[in-house]
């Protein structure tokens, strides 16, 4: 074997330690890497923006639908006319209102029907 044999042995050993140092070196440093921080998962805040969501419409959905249960007392059904700010509940009540104002009860009637008529539906 001649001398440029040996050194391509040589450097074939050499190139083949270098290799392994270098791979163990490599898987080495690989360990020594310090690990990334892992994200959390967005599922969970998706989740409870839907959780919370549902639970608030819900409730809106119960307390609604609650007050629209309730019995209100109907409204008064006495039959009564209010003119210039005052309830008259009949109608010589209201003839004596027009009268202390200088203003017969007939001629009201005419420039007014559609009072008129409520008022004569009342005692």
């Amino acid at each position: 074997m001649g001398l440029a044999d040996r050194d391509y042995v040589k450097s074939e050993k050499w190139q083949a330690e270098q290799r392994s140092r270098l791979a163990e070196w490599q898987w080495r440093a690989f360990e020594r890497l310090p690990s990334a921080p892992s994200r959390p998962s967005p599922l969970g805040h998706v989740l409870l923006v839907v959780l919370i969501v549902v639970v608030s419409g819900s409730i809106g959905y119960w307390a609604g639908a609650r007050t629209d249960r309730v019995d209100r007392p109907a409204a008064a059904a006495t039959p009564a006319l209010v003119w210039g700010g005052r309830t008259f509940t009949s109608r010589t009540e209201f003839e004596g209102w027009l009268a202390e104002r200088g203003i017969p009860y007939a001629r009201w009637a005419r420039t007014h029907p559609g009072a008129a008529a409520k008022l004569d539906g009342l005692p």
